[in-house]
């Protein structure tokens, strides 16, 4: 029963860390975060989005009948390092037009930090559910969400600070994760074969496409509106807007449980 009010209220924490932002960066910088938060998602689509069906469905699948499901994480970890290299090296080639783009001279630096710390959080955000650890996951992601609340009211006052401390705990978070998942796991669960890796990649590929249907709904049109020239502190304020509706559409989930 716990599970979902502390995930909710978890999730407003993370959504309000974003919005008190606007106390302490401009509007033009905050246009330029939320740019720079869509290309590094775009990018993780890319790499690892479109991946995450493995733990959530296969993994728990396997481990409720007993099998391997640890060999998911690690399909998941091969096809991230073959899928991160062609991205890196695609962002540097691109990376004065990057900087154009973005309004910021360092943006690959920024774009890259965005994208590992995003990379980072999605690969442990779902280990514990597979093990069915609900609620020391929902508890982790309430530490984590309040951690990241606080960490960016008093120690934020650029772009690059929230990146490096989004990095830096979401680093933390991993490690916290990783620990409680890999504990007790039996020897045996460290095999893996070319087929599983085969037929993973095949189940991925089709979840790739709903991933980037959702990724152009929600952030996709940030991109957008940079492309057709729309100033930056009109996307800030779209984007501030658009995270006002994330957080009332979370209070309005958290009613309809107390209901």
């Amino acid at each position: 029963y716990l599970f979902g009010p502390i995930k909710i209220v978890s999730s407003i924490l993370i959504q309000l860390a974003t919005l008190s932002l606007t106390g302490v960066l401009t509007s033009i910088e905050f246009g330029k975060l939320a740019l720079i938060i869509s290309v590094s998602q775009f990018a993780f689509v890319f790499t690892n989005g479109w991946t995450n069906g493995l733990m959530t469905n296969l993994g728990m699948q396997s481990h409720s009948r007993g099998e391997n499901f640890l060999k998911f994480f690690f399909y998941r970890l091969i096809i991230l390092l073959i899928t991160y290299f062609p991205i890196f090296l695609l962002a540097n080639v691109f990376k004065e037009e990057l900087s154009i783009f973005l309004g910021i001279q360092n943006a690959l630096i920024l774009v890259l930090k965005m994208h590992l710390a995003l990379l980072i959080y999605d690969m442990s955000s779902s280990l514990l559910y597979v093990k069915s650890k609900y609620l020391i996951m929902s508890l982790i992601d309430l530490t984590y969400g309040i951690i990241l609340f606080l960490g960016v009211k008093q120690n934020v006052s650029s772009i690059e600070d929230y990146i490096e401390i989004l990095l830096r705990l979401n680093l933390f978070y991993s490690f916290l994760c990783m620990m409680i998942f890999f504990f007790k796991i039996p020897r045996k669960y460290y095999l893996m074969s070319w087929v599983g890796l085969k037929s993973s990649l095949e189940y991925s590929a089709w979840q790739g496409l709903s991933i980037l249907s959702i990724y152009l709904v929600n952030l996709g049109g940030l991109v957008l509106l940079r492309y057709f020239d729309i100033p930056f502190e009109e996307i800030g304020s779209f984007n501030l807007a658009f995270r006002f509706y994330s957080v009332f559409s979370l209070v309005f989930a958290a009613s309809g449980l107390l209901v």
